[in-house]
């Protein structure tokens, strides 16, 4: 543990994308009463990995120093997934289960990148046996995400889903529906808001071709001679 200087100490920006609170009253008053108890987790560079509501509060009181633990981390996937990954003990809302979600995700396609730029780098193929450092499948990925934020996949789903829909009413300035529709999710249920959300998902679902869209591929004429009910099987002519 060390005792830093607490202007050094940075928030994560990913905090503020994600959770954006601070520390509450009754955290201010027992940082008051007894001191950070808990250092924070900070990267190389001071960045607050685990801490953020801590920190805030410790400015809030102007105290000159903090308490941190400097983690080894580097990689900045590592330490944008510690962020997500510290937060499993709080109680969250909907929202930031959904924007969690979304961002794991994100992660888990940036790790696959760097995986494939790394086997190309040693030359390996591309379709050998699957190891443990290759590439995991979308639906892999997803279930992935979901269970390091201890939900079900399906209501991470559904809550990054109406997550994004909300960010997609405010830029399109429908800010009341919007926000009609982030009560519900903070403070009732995501299944409760996905029912608000749900025809404007589907509204927007990009649409999946239908039958007659569909070219399907011209049928092999080869051998037609044979292809007549008589019991023979097809392809009897070539013995």
């Amino acid at each position: 543990m060390q005792i830093i200087e607490t202007e050094k100490v940075k928030p994560h920006p990913l905090n503020v994308k994600i959770y954006g609170d601070n520390g509450g009253p009754e955290l201010i008053d027992s940082i008051r009463n007894k001191g950070i108890l808990t250092p924070l987790l900070v990267t190389y560079d001071y960045r607050v990995i685990s801490g953020h509501r801590r920190l805030s509060a410790a400015k809030r009181l102007q105290l000159k120093t903090v308490p941190v633990i400097v983690s080894d981390m580097k990689d900045e996937l590592d330490i944008e997934e510690a962020i997500i990954v510290t937060n499993n003990q709080r109680e969250k809302s909907g929202e930031q289960i959904g924007r969690e979600y979304e961002h794991l995700k994100v992660i888990e396609a940036e790790r696959a990148k760097k995986r494939q730029a790394e086997n190309a780098l040693r030359n390996q193929p591309q379709n050998t046996q699957k190891s443990a450092d290759s590439e995991i499948s979308l639906g892999e990925s997803r279930q992935l995400a979901a269970a390091k934020i201890g939900v079900s996949h399906d209501t991470a789903k559904k809550a990054a889903d109406i997550v994004k829909t909300i960010d997609e009413l405010e830029k399109n300035g429908d800010r009341s529906t919007a926000q009609d529709i982030r009560e519900t999710l903070n403070h009732q249920s995501v299944n409760a808001a996905y029912k608000k959300a749900a025809p404007i998902i589907k509204a927007n679902a990009p649409a999946k071709p239908t039958q007659d869209r569909i070219c399907s591929p011209p049928k092999s004429t080869f051998n037609r001679t044979n292809d007549i009910v008589t019991g023979k099987q097809i392809g009897r002519a070539h013995v």
